[in-house]
């Protein structure tokens, strides 16, 4: 075959030249390869594979190979063992009783053919599907801490990058599923660091941190995940920020070391309540400012000076001040004509006590609270003695906007600040909201490739974690207008609905407090349901629901929360979904549809009910 590939040109194997004639060509050259005793290997041309052939057994294997080579006996042997077999796997009527009639046997194979692409996108999807239960497999079964999940990852590092994000996306809502209930360990903190820990780092860890101290290891990683994060409206942005608050908390619970570096303390605190005004929670931002100063003020040990790559983007006037201290030197040296060399290697520094004065100050809502921090800000800038570029510019960008009555662009203290201590335990709830976001991106990515692949309309495949994304981030007219058009989809075709495993846990947290607390009541009754032991052996028990009620779901949820009139049109929808679509396989595989529709029924009704 590959000595034929080489030789003959591509229009020899065009559709032109049938597949017996093709085979019967094949094995006549094979037998005259045997007859010579001579058939040289593909790849080591001093070798022949014929070699040890005697005459006797050459002669017996060419007659063989010449009769088989007949194109009728090809032609027998296809349809009685092919052709037969396939129409009766597809069901497919054979109208045929001898394959002299070509004409009847190719009406069998286009019919054979059609069957067979028409099955072609559900066997896809089936693989798909087995695919998707390994990796709920082992997130359910595996070893779920910090050094299991680092095992897996390793193991999934051959594995296709999608499934690595899937498992990472269940890893995270799991992660978020047991911080909502109890708190943030060190450990859980450790799995997140394993999941979003960019490659090129992970090979470095064991070389940077092998001699450091627990504490020092958690503020290198705070400042890691600090530069990589630049858009505070960014889901994976946002969890970059909130993985480095934890970090840096964690490094203030650690035992105190009576030699630790003043500076050391500075950074902390000053990172973190950069973080807390990035994210808008200044009262938590104001209290680590304060404890800063006060540090300062108490130990009298000096100024602490911050490099500018350890701090987050924090807001334009800091990039400005900081883009202006790297173009000032070159701009300096330029117009002197100096002779002295420039320093490339120089980065901005800005004093940690006046950049937490000049955040201190833009925290503040008061107009009053206002003046009188500026005050004390430019005393504090007065009694410095060594000065840094950036230290001026800072305050000259914040006195400007004061001075011309522009008001310093601040939101509203966040809701999640009530305690105003620097030592208190971090408020996870952020935290946990971003890890929801980036796991359903992923999960969108994940499911978009096999849509892309396999959606048509006699077979529609629907990205249910695109929806569901869309829903939690309040885009509901898209979400309700893309809802209805799937839905209709779905109806018209006949093909078997796609579905969603429901047995993790975890994926309640992408659902609304209804389901949760149904799927609440189906953990309790019927446990086994939740974590089925056989979820590798049987796919007939495997715990799911039809994608079709996720959809009917988000679209009476999408009403709702628009105050639409037509809650009460999709009743209909409801009703005919659970009495026709989810009837037709007995009464225990589409039995958690049942119980969901009944449930979204029943309170759409309430609802109507209220609103008249």
């Amino acid at each position: 075959m590959l000595w034929a590939c080489e030789r003959n040109p591509s229009t020899c194997w065009s559709e032109e030249s049938s597949l017996i004639k093709l085979c019967s060509r094949l094995l006549l050259k094979l037998s005259d390869c045997v007859a010579e005793r001579h058939c040289q290997h593909y790849f080591i041309s001093s070798c022949n594979l014929l070699d040890d052939l005697d005459e006797d057994d050459s002669s017996m294997v060419c007659n063989n190979l010449r009769a088989l080579a007949d194109e009728s006996v090809l032609l027998s042997w296809f349809v009685e063992n092919y052709v037969r077999e396939c129409a009766q796997t597809a069901g497919v009527p054979v109208s045929f009783e001898h394959y002299c009639f070509i004409g009847e046997v190719h009406k069998t194979m286009s019919a054979i053919i059609d069957w067979k692409l028409s099955n072609l996108s559900h066997e896809v999807y089936i693989e798909y599907c087995q695919l998707e239960e390994m990796v709920l497999f082992v997130n359910i079964f595996f070893r779920k801490d910090a050094q299991g999940t680092r095992m897996i990852m390793k193991e999934l590092q051959y594995c296709n990058s999608r499934v690595r994000d899937y498992f990472g996306a269940l890893m995270s809502l799991r992660v978020a599923s047991t911080m909502s209930i109890h708190s943030l360990t060190d450990d859980l903190l450790e799995v997140l660091w394993t999941i979003f820990l960019p490659c090129d780092f992970a090979a470095v860890d064991t070389a940077m941190f092998g001699l450091a101290t627990a504490r020092e290891m958690s503020i290198r990683k705070a400042i890691k995940l600090v530069a990589l994060s630049n858009d505070r409206h960014n889901a994976l942005d946002m969890l970059h920020n909130e993985m480095a608050k934890a970090y840096l908390h964690q490094s203030l619970t650690c035992e105190q070391d009576s030699a630790y570096p003043q500076a050391t303390c500075c950074l902390i605190h000053l990172l973190l309540g950069a973080l807390y005004y990035k994210s808008g929670q200044y009262r938590a931002a104001i209290a680590n400012f304060k404890q800063l100063v006060n540090q300062l003020a108490y130990d009298d040990c000096g100024l602490c000076y911050v490099e500018a790559e350890q701090l987050p983007q924090i807001d334009i006037s800091v990039d400005s001040v900081l883009g202006l201290s790297l173009f000032y030197p070159y701009v300096r040296h330029m117009a002197l004509n100096l002779d002295v060399q420039l320093q490339r290697d120089s980065k901005p520094v800005v004093t940690a006590e006046l950049l937490a004065q000049y955040l201190y100050l833009k925290c503040l809502t008061c107009e009053d609270e206002k003046y009188l921090r500026m005050i004390r800000y430019r005393h504090h800038l007065s009694c410095i003695k060594q000065l840094m570029l950036t230290d001026v510019l800072l305050f000259k960008s914040v006195e400007t906007q004061l001075s011309e009555y522009i008001k310093i662009p601040v939101a509203a203290d966040g809701t999640n600040d009530a305690d105003n201590s620097a030592s208190s335990p971090m408020d996870t709830s952020l935290l946990v909201t971003s890890l929801e976001l980036v796991a359903l991106k992923q999960m969108v990515n994940f499911r978009e490739v096999i849509v892309r692949e396999l959606h048509s309309d006699q077979f529609p495949v629907v990205n249910e974690f695109e929806l569901l994304y869309m829903y939690r981030h309040g885009r509901f007219p898209t979400c309700l207008r893309m809802c209805r058009n799937h839905i209709k989809a779905f109806l018209n075709s006949a093909s078997e609905h796609q579905s969603l495993f429901f047995s993790p846990p975890v994926y309640m947290l992408l659902f609304d407090e209804e389901l949760v607390s149904l799927f609440g009541i189906i953990r309790i009754v019927y446990p086994s349901m939740i974590y089925p032991l056989s979820i590798m052996f049987s796919h007939s028990i495997v715990p799911r629901i039809s994608v079709l009620t996720v959809l009917l779901y988000l679209m009476i949820q999408c009403q709702k929360k628009l105050h639409s009139d037509s809650v009460w049109d999709s009743l209909s929808i409801i009703r005919y979904a659970h009495d026709t679509v989810f009837s037709n396989r007995g009464s225990n595989y589409y039995c958690v549809d049942r119980l969901i529709l009944e449930t979204i029924y029943r309170t759409s009704k309430l609802y109507i009910d209220d609103a008249v």
